[in-house]
């Protein structure tokens, strides 16, 4: 069993990045911007891919994430990494599918969602506060050149675009988070009362909210892993977070999440080589 996942040194912003081709006004560098509203937008659904490299000497990653995107229910995701040339003598190749079934045969009732497996539908999306997160990890490979192929020539909208693409590396810690976690939505709208008691409400953005204590962090994962990713990425930087990496899509629909750390903790000695720290987590819109 797999434990939660930050994909947290995405190493995606420091390098150079090239589109297939990019409408006007929503080039390729968007995808560098943190807010991932402000988008890269192809022209065209054929053949669309983006190409990154990491100078010389490469670099490494076993992850990669894309959000705000409009891919298609049938769409698919490749990436490749090469020492040689993007698209060429690959060290990875690998395909995945972007959308999987919110429940597996068996899982699911009778009906509209049957026991056969159902794929995600908009009614699905309609639950959800914020965009669905496509990731996925593999086995380490360091490279330089590696391209993000779009699978999804058939897209309805004529175009592929995506707010943030991550490709980097992720820390899964030895022993998982403990009991007592909590989940929640933050509401930042603004209610008034007027004195004849009307209300009036100045509506904001709802997002997920994430608590959670680690307590068993060995001294390895305390300096190399959880301080390095608080110094270096603090409460500025959006990272995401994978809180059941083996849970059901159902399930990690809601749990896989893109924001920031609402403050930086200070990690506690629990006993002998092991520590502890108490996350707060706060999704970006």
């Amino acid at each position: 069993m797999n434990n939660i996942r930050f994909l947290w040194e995405n190493k995606f912003d420091n390098a150079v990045i090239e589109a297939s081709t990019a409408a006007t006004a929503l080039p390729v560098a968007n995808l560098v911007d943190q807010l991932r509203k402000k988008v890269w937008r192809s022209v065209g659904t054929s053949g669309v891919y983006i190409d990154v490299d990491f100078g010389a000497g490469g670099d490494y990653c076993n992850s990669i994430g894309i959000l705000g995107d409009n891919l298609s229910y049938s769409a698919q995701v490749q990436i490749t990494a090469s020492d040689v040339a993007a698209g060429a003598s690959e060290l990875l190749d690998s395909t995945w599918d972007v959308y999987e079934t919110i429940w597996g045969a068996g899982e699911g009732g009778a009906g509209e969602h049957g026991a056969g497996g159902v794929l995600i539908d908009d009614a699905v999306r309609q639950a959800l506060l914020t965009d669905i997160i496509f990731y996925k990890t593999f086995a380490q490979v360091s490279a330089r050149y590696w391209r993000i192929t779009f699978l999804d020539a058939d897209n309805s909208d004529g175009y592929i675009q995506a707010g943030r693409v991550y490709l980097g590396i992720y820390f899964e810690p030895q022993f998982n988070f403990g009991y007592g976690w909590q989940f929640g939505i933050k509401d930042e709208s603004k209610v008034t009362e007027s004195i004849g008691g009307q209300k009036w409400v100045d509506l904001k953005g709802e997002r997920y909210t994430l608590a959670l204590s680690l307590k068993y962090i060995n001294n390895a994962e305390k300096y190399w892993s959880i301080i390095d990713m608080m110094r270096r990425y603090g409460i500025r930087k959006d990272i995401i977070v994978v809180l059941t990496p083996d849970g059901q899509a159902s399930e990690r629909l809601f749990t896989t999440l893109y924001g920031r750390f609402t403050k930086l903790p200070r990690i506690k000695q629990a006993f002998y080589g092991y520590s502890s720290v108490d996350i707060e987590f706060e999704e970006s819109l």
